[in-house]
Formats: structure tokens, C-alpha cells, sequence
């Protein structure tokens, strides 16, 4: 499927150096405003062989701010959308059927907990010789990827040798005799608790990242969350299936994109406050189980909020909805065994993203383990005063183009390959995504092909704008040691 797009096909960890002044041009101001303040990809080294072998592409351009810098960074033609935002989901009103009101507390929303300001650390030289050639692998995507096997891989008991007797009587070698294989939990890879999650509907529950939202109620609780473009800020596609929580949201509207993004979870169950006509009769002639607010059991209002950000909901009576046809997923990512430390790739702290509208930082916390957000500069705190956490991050680079059902809205491609950056155990690897159908997984392989390793855990999946679809963005990543 065409683009629109002319020229070498841009690559978000390709990196080139540049120190020539330069302005960015009028024609390439971003989608949803100017590319002015964007994030840029700033590094201290020189490519392998000198600037003469690494022409920079037409999308590496110097600092935009006309200053001389060394600077790695990817500005985005303006969308043929003509730079216009969508306006606010005007069908997301009071559903007509009674709601339950709950008296909650209001939220707390303590986003001064932490400085996440402080100035980034730059990338040793070394490890950007690194990046830098591992990075070659991500314009050659891969086809030939593995899906995920359903159990960990099996044990062998050891064995022994022969042995003859004085009379030279040969006794017969051990059996060797395989362990029986580790059941695991399908979207986290822990070893599995309760038998009955294997015959547990898996359950998608859409919240809002509007600024009016923050602070959310849930988000360091499913098992997968997918950030993707929405109608000016990001929007969350949660994943629930080995824990339910009694209260989550605020819940908001679907997309085009869903119905590709989440076909792998084997006819989830799907749940949203609404959405315009067009998506809603995509998402009921799919195989996904629409519930759209008010229908059914689980539905709550928070009464400390206004439109549109009342709707919240009990995830284990969002999954009731579920016959017995629907069970559980299959197994998404390839996992380490549990407490295995990860060699592969680079040591990297985390990074910064430009997605959109919002401004992410991910940090991993050698304490706990974990990957902790900030957003717009400032800890990503959720309304239970917890900041949102997850064990990895995976970036997903994707064409958007405009959605069909509204071309003032962007629908991400999520099937084909693409590069993708693993964050898992305090390191980066670089990778390419792959996913040839809606109901595969994306498989996540290293340069060299293989399957990419995952802590066993939540993951939060980051799917910023590639620029390589007809609905452009300025979406820039930024690595930091």
C-alpha cells in the first residue's frame, strides 16, 4: 500500500552526524504544530570510517534552532492533513442506561514527587560505535521471524555413559528423560498461579491520556499497554488478563486502529465509551467483543469528575460479557527465565520520546527493577500516588496513515516490519518488528534474527509515528545512558 512518500525511506536508529547551520525549511513543520523544540537525538561520536562513508539522509537535518550542533534527529514534512486537530469526541455523552455512581475519594495528583528535569548524560563514544552499526539491521526488516513458543523450553536431565563390567558386559545407558515443560502466564511470561487463566477471555479496556484524564486510575496493573497516536494526545490500549482491578479509567472512545492492533489476543473482549459509527461498525463485524458503556455489567461513574472523563469500570465484569468461546491468548513475547540478567544489547538508562503531543521519559530503577514514566517533564503518577512503572519497554515505529472512517484521524499500520528498540533489564536492543497478519503477535528479533528476550513482567509498548505514512508527525526518540 502506497504512502505518499518520496525519497529514502527515513530510520529512526540510523544515526548520522551533522554540524553545519542550518534552519528547518517552512514546508516541514509537523502535523500538529511547529517542529520548533522538538527533542533531538544528541550524541558525542563519529560514525565508523568518517563522515565521508555516512551521507546523512534528507531527514537528518542540523539543530532547528539554527545554532551548530551535533545533532541526530529526524524533522517530519507537514501532514497532508494540513496540520489540522481533531476536535473533541462529540458522541462520548451520558449513555442513555441507568450508571453506577460510586462516592470515591477525589484523586491526588502529586506530579512534583520528582525532578525529572535533571540535563541527560551523553552517550559514550564507544557505545554509540555500537548503536550506530547495530543500527544498520532496522532498514532491512525481517520476514522470517519466529512466532513465540507457548511453554518455556524444555529441561533435559543429564545422562551417563556406558559402562563395562570385567566380563565385558555392556550395561544399558539412562533413559534420558525430559522435565515436563513450565507452564507460564500467556502476556507476562511468570510462572503460572492459577490453572484457570488458560480458559480466561483476555480483556481490552481503551483510557484516555487528555491532559483533563491525568491523574488515571490502573495503569501499572494490565499485562500490556499499547501507546498510540489518538485525536491530539496519546491514548492507552490496556491488556488485562492475568489480574483484574475494580476500578479502572477514564475509559474513552475506539479507533480504526484497534481492530488491527489487538487481534492477536484471540477475540478479546473490548471495551470503550463509544465511538463514531465507522469504528463502531468495524469493531462489531470483527471478531472482538464490543462493550461500549452502559452495556452490561461493570460500568461506574467517578463522581469527582466531569464529561469525558466520568467513565471508569470493573475489569472482572467487563470480562463476564465473555461466553466460554472465549479463552485465552496466546503467548506474545519470547521471556528469560525468571532472575536471569540480560547480556544482550547496550547498558542504557532509558530514553526519551517526542509520541504525539506528549513528551516521555522512561528511566530504569536499578531499586526495583523496573522502568518508571514521566510525562511532560514530570513523574506519570496515577490517582493511588504510585508512578507508573512496568518491567519493559518496547518502541514500535509505525506508519500512520489517515483513518478511513475519518481522515482527520490517524490509523496506525500495524502489521508488516519495522525497527523496534527493546528496553528490558537497564539495556537497549535493537531490533526490527514483524507481523505478517492481525492475529500474530509482533514478533521482536535482534540483528541477527533471533528472537529478542523480555524480562518476565508487564510491558509497555511506545508506537511512535515513523514518518513513512501519508499522516506525518515530528516523533523523535532520544537514547539516554
Amino acid at each position: 500500500m502506497g504512502r505518499g512518500d518520496s525519497g529514502p525511506v527515513p530510520q529512526p536508529s540510523t544515526f548520522h552526524r551533522q554540524t553545519r547551520r542550518s534552519r528547518l525549511p517552512r514546508d516541514h513543520q509537523g502535523a500538529y504544530g511547529s517542529a520548533a523544540g522538538q527533542p533531538s537525538c544528541r550524541v558525542d561520536a563519529t560514525p565508523p570510517g568518517g563522515l565521508s562513508n555516512h551521507r546523512a539522509p534528507p531527514w537528518a537535518t542540523g539543530a532547528r534552532s539554527g545554532t551548530c550542533a551535533t545533532v541526530y534527529t529526524r524533522p517530519i514534512p507537514r501532514a497532508v492533513m494540513g496540520g489540522c486537530r481533531c476536535p473533541a469526541d462529540e458522541h462520548e455523552r451520558a449513555p442513555s442506561s441507568p450508571m453506577t455512581t460510586m462516592n470515591r475519594p477525589g484523586p491526588t495528583n502529586p506530579l512534583e514527587a520528582a525532578d525529572t528535569s535533571a540535563p541527560q548524560q551523553a552517550v559514550s563514544r564507544r557505545r554509540l560505535l555500537a548503536l550506530a552499526g547495530g543500527a544498520a539491521l532496522l532498514g532491512a526488516c525481517s520476514s522470517s521471524a519466529k512466532k513465540p513458543a507457548g511453554t518455556v523450553a524444555d529441561t533435559a536431565v543429564g545422562s551417563s555413559a556406558p559402562t563395562t563390567s570385567a566380563a565385558s558386559t555392556t550395561t544399558p545407558a539412562p533413559t534420558t528423560v525430559a522435565a515436563a515443560p513450565v507452564p507460564v502466564e500467556p502476556l507476562t511470561g511468570r510462572a503460572l498461579a492459577d490453572p484457570a487463566l488458560l480458559s480466561r477471555a483476555a480483556l481490552v479496556v481503551k483510557v484516555s491520556n487528555d491532559p483533563g484524564a491525568r491523574p488515571q486510575t490502573g495503569l501499572n496493573d494490565p499485562d500490556i499497554i499499547f501507546e498510540a497516536w489518538g485525536a491530539g494526545p496519546t491514548r492507552f490500549a490496556t491488556i488485562w488478563h492475568s489480574r483484574d482491578l475494580d476500578f479502572v479509567g477514564p475509559i474513552r472512545s475506539c479507533r480504526e486502529q484497534d481492530v488491527n492492533l489487538v487481534g492477536e489476543f484471540n477475540r478479546a473482549v473490548f471495551a470503550c465509551s463509544g465511538g463514531n459509527p465507522g469504528n463502531l461498525a468495524l469493531l462489531r463485524s470483527s471478531d472482538l467483543l464490543l462493550v461500549t458503556e452502559g452495556q452490561g455489567p461493570g460500568w461506574e461513574l467517578d463522581p469527582n469528575r466531569s464529561r469525558p472523563h466520568k467513565t471508569h469500570a470493573n475489569t472482572a465484569l467487563l470480562r463476564s460479557n465473555a461466553g466460554p468461546d472465549r479463552t485465552a491468548p496466546a503467548q506474545q513475547f519470547h521471556y528469560r527465565p525468571v532472575g536471569q540478567a540480560s547480556v544482550a544489547g547496550d547498558p542504557m538508562t532509558g530514553f526519551d520520546l517526542q509520541i504525539q503531543q506528549v513528551f516521555v521519559q522512561w528511566r530504569y530503577d536499578t531499586a526495583s527493577g523496573t522502568y518508571l514514566r514521566a510525562q511532560d517533564r514530570h513523574p506519570h503518577m496515577l490517582s493511588d500516588g504510585n508512578q507508573v512503572s512496568t518491567d519493559n519497554v518496547v518502541i514500535v515505529w509505525l506508519d500512520y496513515d489517515p483513518s478511513h472512517t475519518d481522515n482527520r484521524s490517524p490509523d496506525g499500520i500495524t502489521t508488516g516490519s519495522n525497527p523496534a528498540l527493546v528496553f528490558t533489564g537497564g539495556r537497549l536492543i535493537l531490533g526490527t518488528w514483524t507481523r505478517n497478519d492481525r492475529l500474530e503477535p509482533f514478533a521482536l528479533n535482534d540483528a541477527a534474527g533471533a528472537p529478542i528476550l523480555l524480562t518476565p513482567g508487564r510491558t509497555f509498548i511506545e508506537l511512535p509515528n515513523s514518518g513513512k505514512g501519508s499522516f506525518r508527525g515530528n516523533d523523535s526518540f532520544t537514547p539516554v545512558a
